[in-house]
């Protein structure tokens, strides 16, 4: 979990958020040191061509430029080992005023159910969330999300002395880790999802 701030560009309606693109990147730095994968098995997902940019520049800068980064609709009908979903919004106000059903421009991934199942279901073997719990478990698709990963021991969030909303949607076990990114092998050929 990332309580990042979103950025919109001035040139565009596209989003990106800083912290959230570090923390994708960090998590791909530690994949690539403690397990046996390569950057060829590392898929990025993001709703926004904004964030699809940063993630890119600061992969490239770290060495990982061979990382596939891209927006839902372009990885449809593609898959990756391991895929990274970024999904960047920090805002209630801005989720609230893009309810897909009402909206002429959803925000993808957050409330549409389609853009939703195309992200999740890219990863062959693990799919990782990075995103600012508190606004994803306003909407019933990734609250039932998360409680499954809080129910699994898939939920990683962040430290609570740095989260203004630790108990996320009443769910949380005292037995969840936060704050570190899974040791569990990838070779095992049941699918994770952590958070």
């Amino acid at each position: 979990a990332v309580n990042g701030v979103q950025h919109q560009s001035i040139e565009s309606s596209s989003f990106c958020n800083l912290m959230e693109a570090i923390k994708v990147a960090d998590v791909i730095e530690n994949l690539l040191r403690t397990t046996a994968v390569s950057t060829k098995d590392i898929a990025v997902i993001t709703p926004y061509r904004q964030q699809v940019v940063k993630l890119r520049q600061l992969l490239r800068a770290r060495g990982h430029g061979a990382v596939n980064v891209g927006t839902v609709h372009h990885f449809q009908g593609q898959e990756s080992k391991i895929c990274i979903l970024s999904t960047v919004m920090t805002s209630m106000d801005t989720i609230s005023s893009c309810d897909y059903v009402k909206a002429e421009r959803p925000i993808p991934v957050l409330s549409d159910y389609k853009s939703f199942n195309v992200a999740l279901t890219r990863a062959q073997a693990l799919c990782i969330v990075v995103g600012h719990p508190a606004v994803l478990s306003r909407h019933a698709l990734w609250r039932y999300m998360m409680e499954y990963c809080v129910r699994h021991g898939g939920y990683q969030g962040t430290n609570e002395a740095d989260d203004d909303d630790v108990d996320v949607f009443n769910a949380t076990p005292p037995s969840v880790k936060f704050g570190a990114i899974s040791d569990e092998p990838l070779d095992d050929p049941e699918w994770h999802l952590f958070m």
